[in-house]
């Protein structure tokens, strides 16, 4: 399954169960509609370390300023961002680089990535959101009125998804939806 993707002219960037890669516009464009070679064949597969090693990808999100395309990263051990590097080589970011998570995210499990044309991104942890604006990231722990935090029981619920509609950001939970505009 498919557990989060981002399209530039050039590339589509997916996170699965298999792992992170991206395939080649020219691949999906070449096959469209007729008999389609394995895919897995053409695809770049990438990761993310840090100072512990690889750390598993289970979201993704991207977003363009200027001329130049961001890939937004969610792991278990947080979120980050790199630089992408369009071109015809296998590397899809500079991995000589050591990577830090996106500022307060480190050791959250990102699960969902979401991104206004604005480049406000969301991220959701299974119980918390973050939200950065480009210079600061605020953080809503699960005590502050996330639906599925608490199930009517009292048992921990979950968080399952979240999009933008304009400034105005939508998160549904276990236990119902709630939107805020930061």
């Amino acid at each position: 399954p498919v557990s989060g993707f981002y399209i530039t002219d050039n590339y589509a960037y997916f996170a699965t169960k298999l792992g992170a890669f991206r395939l080649s516009a020219d691949i999906i464009t070449t096959y469209n509609g007729t008999s389609m070679p394995d895919l897995m064949d053409y695809a770049d597969f990438f990761s993310v370390t840090d100072s512990k090693g690889e750390i598993p990808i289970v979201s993704l999100a991207g977003y363009t300023s200027g001329s130049d395309a961001y890939l937004i990263i969610g792991t278990e051990r947080g979120a980050y961002t790199v630089k992408l590097t369009e071109s015809d080589t296998e590397q899809v970011f500079d991995t000589n680089k050591t990577l830090d998570p996106v500022t307060g995210t480190a050791g959250y499990n990102i699960t969902k990535i979401a991104v206004t044309s604005a480049n406000h991104i969301a991220m959701l942890s299974d119980r918390d959101l973050f939200i950065s604006d480009g210079s600061t990231v605020t953080h809503y722990p699960f005590n502050s009125g996330l639906p599925g935090t608490l199930t009517p029981s009292g048992l921990p619920g979950k968080l399952t998804d979240l999009t933008w509609n304009g400034t105005e950001l939508l998160i549904s939970g276990t236990e119902g939806l709630v939107s805020i505009t930061p």
